[in-house]
């Protein structure tokens, strides 16, 4: 994982035959450092209640990131949140800001 800022989701797979058929969005967010802040996604430190008890889970998972200028994290984070929809996240936008 790069050390630099960015966005991140986790979401969650369903498979077929060894393949993944769907995926289901569970959590995006925003780093100034993605390695750091991923880092302490791991289920004894994070503080989600959500988040971790879906981390702690057995089940297929898939990690998205993209790196994103710090200026524009805030604004990337509100976009895929509102979007995705995802299922962990305690804040959720109801509408799609510019």
């Amino acid at each position: 994982m790069p050390d630099t800022s960015g966005v991140y989701a986790y979401a969650e797979l369903s498979g077929l035959h060894g393949l993944a058929i769907t995926q289901t969005w569970m959590y995006v967010g925003k780093a100034r450092s993605l390695s750091a802040r991923l880092a302490r996604h791991q289920v004894h430190l994070e503080k989600n209640r959500l988040l971790r008890d879906w981390l702690h889970r057995p089940g297929e998972r898939q990690l998205y990131y993209a790196e994103v200028e710090l200026d524009m994290l805030d604004q990337v984070e509100r976009d895929l949140i509102s979007q995705l929809q995802p299922r962990c996240n305690r804040m959720r936008y109801a509408q799609h800001s510019l």
